[in-house]
């Protein structure tokens, strides 16, 4: 389940990293592995790895890469627009991301919801922002 909580650790971080990529899927419900553990199936090591349908992959860096962020996007929403700014108001300089959605059950184009959020790079506003729009 996202939390609050996770959204502001990820808004309050300086870079992505492994261990925060770890909290992201965990909170989306994978099984992960963090630093190194093995696989039951194959008796083999693995490294950061989250488990997908019976299979153990690796991890994107949903913190590090705006690409990668891209995924956390929920699927089936219809995403009116993504945008990527700079924030002059809170954090003079800091990427800031607007995310505008149409929920599932709209009753009119009118309709929409939205989240706009800064953080230090381009990737952790975007995960900031799809987290909150999963959430939402």
């Amino acid at each position: 389940m996202i939390s609050a909580e996770l959204i502001a650790k990820v808004e309050a971080a300086r870079s992505g990293s492994p261990e925060l990529n770890a909290d992201v899927y965990e909170a989306l419900g994978y099984r992960v592995v963090r630093g190194e553990g093995v696989n039951p199936t194959r008796r083999r090591t693995i490294r950061w790895r989250y488990l997908d349908g019976g299979h153990w992959c690796a991890m994107r860096d949903v913190t590090g890469s705006f690409e990668a962020a891209l995924w956390l996007l929920p699927k089936g929403l219809p995403i009116i627009d993504l945008e990527l700014t700079f924030d002059t108001l809170k954090e003079r300089g800091h990427p800031a991301v607007t995310v505008r959605w149409y929920p599932p059950n709209r009753k009119s184009d009118k309709d929409w919801r939205a989240c706009i959020v800064s953080a230090p790079t381009p990737a952790l506003a975007l995960c900031a922002a799809a987290l909150k729009a999963r959430a939402a």
